[in-house]
């Protein structure tokens, strides 16, 4: 549960500011008690607004003073380490009443908690960086070594799959001449869907003489071209026809 005490004059920010933090999101999984204090001069002379805030200092209960004015000294009661400084702020302004429900809820964690989490995690960083000291020097030393045996007994047995079931099929589709190289890619798209992917990723046999590839690479282009100048539409020049005028003229 969440209240605010405060001076008869400072009533309306008060109803304001509960408004704001009873609409936090945040605020919904508050645990504790809260006890917001507004402390202005005039609180800090008010001794039923005192007695009331001593009243409500119990464990499972927060008290967070907010300084409203500046160089108020607070009292024993409360000087309890979670005090905020609101001098001079709009205490309606979004900012503010975001930075005062993160104050709520840091102060609702406990120095004790906090001080307790910090320990369990200096331990827990401890233990890391022991275990991560013994696994190098492990290796180091070679107390700790890679499953080597393992990794060559997966080996084996993708050699084994491979020879078994894929090299019969793609070995019989792998060039050997440099005439099947050339046609590679057509012996690919013509190969079955389940060896096409393996097919595709072997590289083509190199041809022992480079000289005789060049040769073929190059008669097959010239006999593409020569093969589309053959089916090319013949084109044949227009005849002279005379005219009647140059009929007559020549004939005179």
């Amino acid at each position: 549960m969440l209240n605010i005490t405060y001076a008869p004059s400072q009533a309306e920010t008060a109803q304001q500011l509960k408004t704001d933090l009873a609409a936090a999101r945040r605020l919904q999984s508050l645990h504790k008690d809260t006890l917001i204090v507004l402390v202005t001069t005039e609180a800090l002379a008010d001794k039923d607004l005192l007695a009331q805030v001593k009243k409500a200092d119990r464990p499972n209960t927060v008290i967070i003073p907010l300084l409203l004015e500046p160089g108020l000294e607070l009292p024993s009661a409360l000087n309890n380490g979670n005090a905020l400084d609101l001098t001079g702020q709009n205490l309606s302004n979004r900012e503010t009443v975001n930075r005062l429900v993160s104050h709520i809820l840091h102060s609702a964690i406990g120095e004790k908690t906090r001080s307790r989490n910090r320990l369990i995690f200096g331990i827990v960083g401890i233990a890391v960086l022991a275990v991560f000291w013994w696994a190098i020097s492990g290796i180091s030393a070679g107390t700790v070594g890679f499953p080597v045996d393992e990794y060559n007994t997966e080996e084996a047995a993708n050699l084994q799959m491979i020879s078994t079931f894929v090299f019969p099929t793609l070995d019989g589709l792998r060039p050997r001449t440099t005439e099947e190289a050339l046609h590679f890619p057509e012996t690919v798209e013509a190969a079955s869907t389940r060896d096409r992917i393996f097919l595709a990723g072997t590289a083509t046999q190199m041809p022992i003489d480079r000289q005789t590839t060049a040769e073929a690479i190059d008669a097959a282009i010239t006999g593409t071209v020569s093969a589309q100048t053959a089916t090319a539409p013949a084109t044949a020049t227009p005849a002279a026809t005379e005219t009647p005028a140059e009929t007559e003229n020549s004939g005179s």
